[in-house]
């Protein structure tokens, strides 16, 4: 699923989600964790990031380019 995820086109987005779904998942029976970010109101995954700490999620807003309307 990840392999499909990233070999998807970035949509143009205008504004950013209001509504931030996150969820993490096993990538590898039990030992490799990572965590999707989607955009609920769209439909459509934003993100992935490498595994599934808090410090991970925390760190992606400074690493995302800001638009209108994005989340902080």
């Amino acid at each position: 699923m990840l392999r499909l995820l990233r070999t998807m086109p970035v949509p143009e987005v205008k504004a950013g989600p209001r509504v931030l779904g996150v969820d993490d998942f096993v990538l590898r029976c039990g030992h490799v964790y990572a965590t999707i970010l989607i955009d609920v109101e769209a439909h459509r995954p934003i993100d992935v990031l490498a595994g599934r700490t808090a410090e991970a999620f925390a760190a992606w807003p400074a690493r995302t380019p800001r638009r209108p309307g994005h989340l902080p």
